[in-house]
């Protein structure tokens, strides 16, 4: 293998497990929004969202106990796809394959211009901002290995 080779391998490899790590945090993130959204640990998530929807900080108890069963199956579905996609990171993508690439980025595409943008239209700042570190924990391994991926534009 050239030495140009060692340099994009060891790019991937690198940029693959922040990926990764970005995704096991997020499944992480995702059980803890299962199982303990309820809890002090997201008062303060839960109390900007109240201000932001009724101008109060506390859900009352009818959307109280909704959000505590949305919020349950949308970490479980958190956990599952960025579980799934750590995989993903790990292999097809370290091995430079296109289309873990392609997966990625349309993971990304699918989820963040759309959750971002209700949130934002509904006045949920907070769930705006809280998509930030994600957006970039999966944009970054994304840009920097984009030539790595798919070769320079100039030839």
């Amino acid at each position: 293998m050239s030495p140009m080779g060692h340099v994009r391998e060891d790019r991937l490899i690198l940029w693959s497990r922040v990926l990764a790590a970005g995704f096991v945090a997020q499944a992480l993130a995702g059980y803890a929004v299962a199982f303990a959204y309820d809890s002090a640990i997201f008062a303060w998530h839960r109390e900007r969202v109240a201000l932001a929807l009724w101008g109060r900080a506390d859900f009352g108890p009818e959307a109280a106990a909704f959000a505590g069963f949305a919020m349950g199956v949308l970490g479980a579905t958190m956990a599952s796809a960025a579980g799934s996609m750590v995989w993903v990171a790990l292999g097809p993508f370290a091995r430079g394959e296109r289309w873990a690439w392609l997966c990625v980025a349309t993971a990304l595409l699918l989820w963040a211009p759309f959750d971002t943008a209700l949130s934002l239209r509904h006045g949920v700042w907070i769930n705006a901002a809280f998509n930030a570190v994600p957006i970039a924990l999966m944009t970054a391994p994304l840009l920097a290995t984009r030539r790595a991926f798919w070769g320079s534009r100039s030839g």
